[in-house]
């Protein structure tokens, strides 16, 4: 795993140094040799890469960083939440992105247009009023 890690690092270093696969270089044989070099290093990449990602070590990293963001945003999503819940109608899934905006809103004001438009089209959005055991069943 750590020697994948640093031979993907090494790579991106020397392929950052060299530019593209398209480099340029007044020299012809120069630029062929700098293209060759980082199609190999592609290559090389390529496969440090496949077989880091099947290690256990970077699944554990990688699920580690996923849970430390959600901690990280966890406040403000439930804030978010609320915030959309209080411009979505509770079945919202019946109502018509015109009955969105002719309808008072659970806060009281009527909703924009883009943001009926956003929740009707955004099903994801709509999730956050379906009852749970609705979402299980899907």
């Amino acid at each position: 795993y750590h020697e994948a890690k640093e031979n993907i690092t090494r790579i991106a270093i020397r392929m950052s140094e060299i530019g593209s696969s398209q480099v340029v270089h007044e020299d012809p044989l120069v630029q062929n040799r700098l293209r060759e070099e980082y199609f190999k290093l592609e290559k090389d990449m390529e496969k440090f890469n496949s077989a880091l990602t099947l290690t256990d070590e970077y699944q554990q990293e990688i699920e580690a960083a996923e849970k430390k963001w959600q901690d990280d945003s966890r406040a403000d999503n439930e804030e978010a939440r609320k915030k959309i819940w209080r411009h979505m109608d509770v079945h919202i899934k019946n109502l018509s992105e015109k009955a969105l905006v002719s309808e008072p809103t659970p806060s009281g004001k009527k909703l924009p247009k883009v943001l009926a438009r956003r929740f009707k089209r955004s099903n994801v959005l709509q999730l956050l009023r379906t009852s749970p055991n609705d979402i299980a069943r899907v």
